[in-house]
């Protein structure tokens, strides 16, 4: 397992919630300095296409087969449109939004799943643990009829959507295994992970929206997935871990270790912060990493072929050399 490590080890574990709420408080100060410019065109070093979408724009997803880029706005509760088959890196032409839909109280984080036509949309506002669900089959670049109601549901989760000051916030991060037909949240105060079922609460069949998520075992934030094996990563902030477990036996529609612990935990020497991704290909997982001490943190490169849900070969070698 490839990690990156360091001799000074974090301990004052319990301060990891207010170091968050710290980072959080710096970016709150930078996107007020920023607010002032809100109303000029930017300017940036080289010429590009800008799309004026709504206020404070973060969360995006991409329906490639109708080249629709779908953009969360946090502070206009709104969800933009664009056309990337006219706003793109060779035309510009249509670089605006062409459709925006009322989606919910601060959304945050925006997942597509292709198999639904399906947007999945976090939201912050509230009591901060909604995901808003957005028929795309009807509300996209080439189809617009059903924009004006295009959010169709939503979906309670035990956890917390988002951490941080009223502004600014670290958010849990989601991943979908279509596959599997399962929508994997975390909790941004690293509680259980919840699993929502996409094949009964999606854009076209609403049935199983009202229905408590599956919880797994495994605790966390931020969540990503290998396709490959159904290997779902789980980083926890406060914790200070990283955990690993199977999708194929804890999923929306088998339940059958879920209430296992994980397949494999380890300690990093720096603390996790996600999101994380993992490159299929190589079979690589990249996991952004801060002392919180540093100008500089680092993002650890570790073989998931030696550190999944079936084979903890590497995990186990690394607790050896620990003890």
């Amino acid at each position: 397992m490839k990690t990156i490590s360091r001799q000074e080890k974090i301990h004052s574990r319990p301060g990891f919630f207010r170091l968050r709420l710290a980072t959080a408080g710096l970016l709150f100060f930078a996107a007020a300095g920023l607010a002032a410019t809100a109303i000029r065109p930017p300017k940036l070093p080289w010429a590009v296409p800008t799309v004026r979408v709504g206020h404070s724009p973060g969360g995006a997803a991409l329906d490639p087969a109708t080249n629709t880029v779908y953009v969360g706005n946090e502070f206009s509760n709104s969800l933009s449109l664009i056309d990337g088959s006219k706003c793109n890196a060779t035309d510009s032409s249509g670089c605006k939004a062409i459709a925006t839909i009322d989606i919910g109280r601060q959304p945050i984080v925006v997942l597509f799943d292709p198999t639904t036509r399906t947007v999945y949309v976090t939201l912050r506002g509230g009591h901060n643990n909604t995901i808003a669900v957005v028929n795309a089959a009807t509300c996209n670049a080439t189809n617009t009829s059903g924009c004006g109601h295009a959010r169709v549901a939503t979906v309670t989760v035990p956890g917390t959507v988002c951490v941080g000051p009223a502004d600014v916030c670290g958010p849990a991060v989601p991943a979908l295994d279509a596959a599997n037909h399962s929508l994997y949240i975390g909790d941004a105060k690293d509680g259980r992970v919840s699993i929502v079922n996409t094949a009964t609460c999606n854009g076209t069949d609403t049935l199983g929206c009202s229905q408590s998520p599956v919880l797994a075992a495994t605790k966390g934030d931020s969540i990503a997935i290998d396709h490959s094996n159904h290997s779902v990563y789980v980083s926890d902030f406060s914790r200070q871990l990283v955990s690993v477990f199977d999708g194929t036996t804890c999923n929306a529609i088998d339940q059958s270790t879920c209430g296992r612990p994980p397949a494999a935990t380890f300690a990093e020497d720096l603390i996790p912060l996600g999101p994380a991704v993992v490159d299929e290909t190589t079979h690589t997982y990249y996991l952004p990493l801060s002392a919180f001490n540093d100008v500089l943190d680092y993002v650890a490169v570790i073989d998931a072929s030696t550190c999944n849900a079936t084979n903890t070969s590497a995990v186990e070698i690394r607790r050896q050399e620990s003890r």
